[in-house]
This record gives C-alpha cells, sequence and structure tokens, in this order.
C-alpha cells in the first residue's frame, strides 16, 4: 500500500509516513519483510564497520601518536570503543519497529515532501526537462552514487535522528550515520541499540581535554566514514538542541574535518543536503522551558538532565499519554562544494600539505566554513513547515510580554479570554508574511481557523477552548510565556529582517540592532537598497502586525539592557561561563538562551573577555562600548526607557 498523498503540486508532493502503516497488518511483519536497498558511493570500498576502525588505526598521524604516547595502543583502541558506530541492518530494523510503535502512538501525521529542488545542481539528469524538481528517492540515491553526501538536519529534539533514520529506512534513502553526543553512553542498552544503527558517539568539547589523541582520533575516524562513503554523514550543524524554538549559531568543527577532503583533493565533490524537521509540539517543550527559567522557579535551570535508562524510561509513559500532533519533514535544496566559488587558495593549500594535517584555521576557512554553515541554517528556514500554533503564539506572546512590561517569568495576573476571531483576523495578516510553501495548513488545504482549532487539542497545557468564539490562557504557572516564546520564535526567525526594518527608522539604525541581536539569530547581509526596498514594502503591513513584530524586538533589547546595565554595576571576578550565566538569570530573571547569547556576544565583541583556567571575566571599557550600542537604540525607541534601567548620555 502506498503512503496517502493529500497535498501534490509541481513543487510540491507530502506524504503521511504514518497512513498505510495504520491501514492495517503488522507492523513486526512489514519490518522484518521489508527490503531495504542500500545505496553507496560508486567508489566505495564497501568496508564493514570494523574495516573502517582498521583505516583509522593505519592513520600515519594515529600512529604517530601512539608511539608518542604512554600507553598508546590502549588509549587508541578505548577511544575507538567509545566513538565507533556498529551499524548492523538487522538491528536497524530492531529499532525502526520500536520507534514505528513509538511514532504511531504519539504522533498523528508525519507529513514528508516527496519532491526535492534540483535548480541548484542541474547536472543531477541529464534528460531534457524544464523541471527545477525531482522525486526525493531518485535526487538521493543518485547524489550518493556520485559522490559523498552530509545530512544536515535542524535540530530541536531528540527525535530528530530516529525520525530522520526511520524516514530513510521506510522510503528506501540512503541511511545515514549519525554524529551523536557522549551523553548517549549512559544509557547502556539504548546506546548499544543506537551504535548498531549507525550512530557514532563524541565529546562536546575538545578544548577541556587534555587528550591530544582524542582529537585527532576524531578527525581520522569522520575523514574515514566520508572518504569510503558507505552510508551519507549525518551530523546537527547547530551542535546540539535548540531551547528557544530558534536557530542556534552554527558550530562548524565536524564541517572543517570533512570539507578538509575536498580541499585536499581526496574526494572529488561534497554534497551537503539541509533537512527541516518541524513539530505541531516538541516533545521535551516542558523540560525546555524548565531549562531555560531561573533557579528560583524550577530547581533544573540551567542544566540539563543526565541522560539514564530510567529517566529515559520515566520521561517515555509521560510522552505515550500525549498528544504531540504532526510532524513535517522537508529536505532542502542540495549544496555542491564543487559549485561554490572562492576556494581556489584553500585547495592550494590543503593539496600541497601531508594527507591528514589540519594547520590552524586561517581567517579565510574559517569564513567560508562560516557562510557555508548559514547557508545551510537558512535553507532550514527556507524549508520550513510551521504549524498555526506558531503563528498563534507570536500573535498571543507579542501582546502578553508588553502587558507584562517583559518580564517572561512573572505569573499572569489572570486568566486571559481572548476572542477568537480577533485572534484569527491577526492571525491571517501575520500569516502573509511567510510564503504558502511555509504554512503547513496552506500546503494541507486546511483553512487556518480549523487548524488553530485542532492544535488546541495538542497544546492542552497552554489554552483552554471555552467555547466556540472564546479561548483561554491560564494563569497558573511561570511558564506560560516562555512556552508561548518557544513555538513564537519559529515563525520570528523566518521573518526576523524584515521585523528589524520596520523597527528600525534608518539603515544605520537597522546596522546597530544587527549587531546587536547576531548572536540572538542568524542574519543575513543587508544592503542599503534592500533597507530600503523592504522600508518602503513594510508600508502596506497593517499597523497592528507592525505592534506585534516590534514587541518581540522590545522584549530582546529590554533583555539586553537589563544585563550590560548588570555587568557594568556588579563588577565579579572571573569565572566559569556556566557560573556567569547563573548568576545573571538569577538575579534579572532572564531566559537562559538570552542570557548565554548575550555572553556570546560580550566574547565575541571583547566586552566580555577570557581569564585564565577557561574562565571569564567583564572588561568595563569594552562593556561600556556595547552599553552605547544598546543605548543608541534605545533612543530610538524612547519608551523603552522606563524598562531598560539605562539612561541615555545626556
Amino acid at each position: 500500500m502506498y503512503t496517502q498523498v493529500v497535498s501534490e503540486s509541481k513543487h510540491h508532493r507530502l506524504c503521511d509516513l504514518l497512513e498505510d502503516r495504520r491501514a492495517g497488518g503488522s507492523d513486526l511483519v512489514w519490518i522484518v519483510c521489508h527490503e531495504y536497498e542500500f545505496t553507496r558511493y560508486r567508489r566505495s570500498p564497501n568496508r564493514s564497520p570494523e574495516q573502517i576502525r582498521n583505516d583509522v588505526r593505519k592513520d600515519p598521524i594515529i600512529q604517530d601518536l601512539v608511539r608518542q604516547v604512554d600507553d598508546g595502543e590502549q588509549k587508541l583502541e578505548k577511544i575507538l570503543d567509545e566513538m565507533c558506530h556498529t551499524f548492523s541492518l538487522r538491528a536497524a530494523k530492531l529499532v525502526a519497529f520500536i520507534v514505528l510503535r513509538i511514532m504511531k502512538s504519539v504522533y498523528q501525521h508525519i507529513w514528508i515532501d516527496e519532491c526535492m529542488s534540483i535548480a541548484r545542481m542541474p547536472g543531477i539528469y541529464s534528460h531534457d526537462s524544464d523541471s527545477s524538481t525531482a522525486r526525493l528517492r531518485d535526487t538521493l540515491n543518485k547524489l550518493v552514487t556520485e559522490s559523498p553526501v552530509l545530512y544536515l538536519p535542524t535540530h530541536r529534539s531528540y527525535a530528530d535522528f530516529v525520525l530522520l533514520s526511520y524516514i530513510c529506512f521506510q522510503k528506501n534513502l540512503p541511511l545515514p550515520t549519525i554524529a551523536s553526543g557522549i551523553d548517549f553512553l549512559s544509557l547502556n542498552q539504548v546506546s548499544y541499540l543506537l551504535r548498531s544503527c549507525g550512530a557514532f558517539f563524541i565529546r562536546r568539547s575538545f578544548r577541556e581535554s587534555n587528550d591530544a589523541m582524542y582529537p585527532q582520533v576524531f578527525r581520522s575516524y569522520v575523514q574515514q566514514l566520508v572518504l569510503g562513503g558507505e552510508m551519507p554523514l549525518e551530523c546537527f550543524i547547530e551542535g546540539t538542541r535548540s531551547r528557544s524554538g530558534k536557530s542556534l549559531s552554527p558550530r562548524i568543527g565536524l564541517l572543517r574535518s570533512v570539507l578538509h577532503l575536498f580541499w585536499s583533493s581526496l574526494i572529488p565533490n561534497l554534497v551537503l543536503v539541509p533537512v527541516s524537521i518541524c513539530y505541531d509540539r516538541i516533545l521535551e517543550d516542558d523540560l525546555y522551558a524548565k531549562e531555560i527559567s531561573p533557579p528560583h522557579i524550577d530547581p533544573s535551570s540551567g542544566s540539563k538532565p543526565k541522560e539514564t535508562t530510567t529517566h529515559l524510561v520515566s520521561g517515555a509513559r509521560a510522552i505515550l499519554a500525549q498528544n504531540y500532533g504532526s510532524v513535517y519533514v522537508r529536505f532542502g535544496d542540495p549544496i555542491s562544494l564543487r559549485d561554490i566559488g572562492g576556494q581556489q587558495n584553500l585547495r592550494s593549500t590543503f593539496s600541497s600539505l601531508p594527507n591528514g594535517y589540519s594547520p590552524p584555521a586561517s581567517h579565510e576557512e574559517v569564513d567560508f566554513l562560516n557562510s557555508l554553515a548559514h547557508r545551510v541554517i537558512k535553507s532550514h528556514h527556507e524549508h520550513s513547515i510551521l504549524s498555526s500554533f506558531s503563528i498563534f503564539s507570536i500573535v498571543v506572546f507579542s501582546d502578553l510580554i508588553r502587558k507584562q512590561d517583559f518580564e517572561e517569568f512573572r505569573p499572569l495576573d489572570q486568566d486571559i479570554d481572548l476572542s477568537i476571531v480577533k485572534v484569527l483576523t491577526l492571525m491571517e495578516s501575520t500569516a502573509n508574511l511567510l510564503p504558502d510553501s511555509n504554512l503547513a495548513h496552506k500546503i494541507l488545504d486546511d483553512s487556518l481557523e480549523n487548524s488553530l482549532r485542532q492544535s488546541f487539542g495538542v497544546h492542552q497545557n497552554l489554552v483552554t477552548l471555552l467555547d466556540d468564539n472564546t479561548l483561554r490562557i491560564p494563569c497558573s504557572g511561570h511558564l506560560t510565556l516562555t512556552k508561548l516564546r518557544n513555538y513564537s520564535n519559529q515563525f520570528l526567525q523566518m521573518v526576523i529582517e524584515y521585523a528589524m526594518v520596520i523597527y528600525s527608522p534608518s539603515y544605520d539604525f537597522y546596522m546597530r540592532l544587527a549587531s546587536l541581536l547576531e548572536t540572538e539569530f542568524v542574519l543575513n547581509s543587508m544592503s542599503p537598497q534592500q533597507f530600503e526596498s523592504l522600508k518602503h514594502e513594510s508600508s502596506r503591513t497593517p499597523e497592528a502586525v507592525k505592534a506585534l513584530l516590534s514587541s518581540q524586538i522590545d522584549h530582546l533589547v529590554v533583555s539586553y539592557c537589563k544585563l550590560v546595565n548588570w555587568c557594568l554595576s556588579h563588577p565579579f571576578e572571573p569565572m566559569e561561563r556556566k557560573f556567569i550565566a547563573k548568576q545573571l538569570q538569577s538575579d534579572l530573571n532572564i531566559p537562559l538562551d538570552l542570557v548565554q547569547n548575550f555572553i556570546q556576544l560580550g566574547t565575541l565583541r571583547g566586552s566580555i573577555g577570557k581569564a585564565p583556567q577557561s574562565r571569564l571575566a567583564v572588561c568595563q571599557q569594552r562593556m561600556q562600548s556595547l552599553s552605547d550600542l544598546v543605548i543608541s537604540i534605545v533612543d530610538g525607541h524612547s519608551p523603552l526607557q522606563t524598562f531598560c534601567g539605562l539612561k541615555p548620555k545626556l
């Protein structure tokens, strides 16, 4: 039986993966009988996991380190045991069965777009066709055959990588090996299953380790996975799950190791495939709200719960009892490294180096990697499919956060009753900021009202439907606004440049605002001409939409005002980053994600400098410069001075 097709056009073909599995028949029988067909890189030696390990052992740099380090062979084997995957199709089928049973329990639909754009890779198909899209399966299998492939999905939930692997299994797409955090090793049997499904485990950071061998083993292993091309490589370019609903600043470490192969001419090309995975409701939304709340609200603030089997089982029981709506998956335009210009110097430099040698990153290399990573993040946004609840959240959060004087963790004074008709009117105007291809209700040929009403059943913890025309936001708890902000941010990040143009009276003001928010969002560069064009276009945007977008930016500016003011008035001894974040959050009641982004901004600008023993300290002079930047923005919106605690200099 074929999956249900509910929406089909020239460029999009959405199918529900769960439809045929719910139609009848045993899931176990289907899994066992499903004939998965491997597609490999045409030059692949078709090595086993153990043979890949052997090739790492043969790496000349690794062999030199083994000779130089005491007990080098034992240390190497320990690292390889910790890191390497042990993929087998039999284990993958077992996990696919477990994942399928869970997904059928918690999700209503898993929608996947079966079309994939090839407009930017005209060489994929040689036939004479004017179509800019092709079938997902045909395109990916051809890409994997021609060159090594890197899957780069969004990362909003632990469900991301098991979901993507299951999709690949069911749709006969190339199954990936997966870069996973070492935290999973504490899950014992679970980590064993994940490892046998292609997961390999890496440490979160190499900087704090004195182990000189580990970074080289990591480099060699990742490069061997790509060189052989037995399976595509999957990694999360954001590095970790986003707790705020926004894309995180990309991490380029693993990407750098892989690109060295292309620059050294060890592979003819490398194709990056961004993947957008969007959820009606995120499995961890309650957990995320607690993690970014101040310590006095929840004891788990600022810390990620340790992954244990007991914690996993208890969490699974709670999840299986709830409805999490639908999931939307779309593969973005493939990015061919060979077709990107500006790499001549890098290829010339690396082609003259010994294989495996990684010199310190040059400014040119870092700039190229950051540009490429930002391109991937923007592709995530372009191919996202947002639920109506994200539109609802930005409308409601923007209104409530201003009424709360931009204090996100202050409990609501009373239940908030809203007219569905009024909310829908503003939602319709707000939704017009995005193309139809980004809106789930448009793609699924549904009305916004019907889609919204259905979402209330998914988000019963946040919204109650009183009658046909009235809904209620309950006042109980400190985390209501934080949860709404998470879903609101999913929409905001896709229109942030436009929101900033509306907020800015001039191009110079826009550039100052962009400088302040550069760690909050992945921003596109903007020329004066583009600014003026968008400013002219914004004249047609309803005032109510402008107001809600401005409230979102006001919330950020007020938070940064308070953070800057605190750093100037509370000098502190050098301390670790996590302790600075905890101190700021405790004193100011600001969400942890905003605090962390502020600290990152401070380190980029030198306002927060590095001190001995991996500690940080405030540089008062440069922090004053950051304060001047904030004040110049507050000056442009004088009502904010009441909330900021900063007054312009006379």
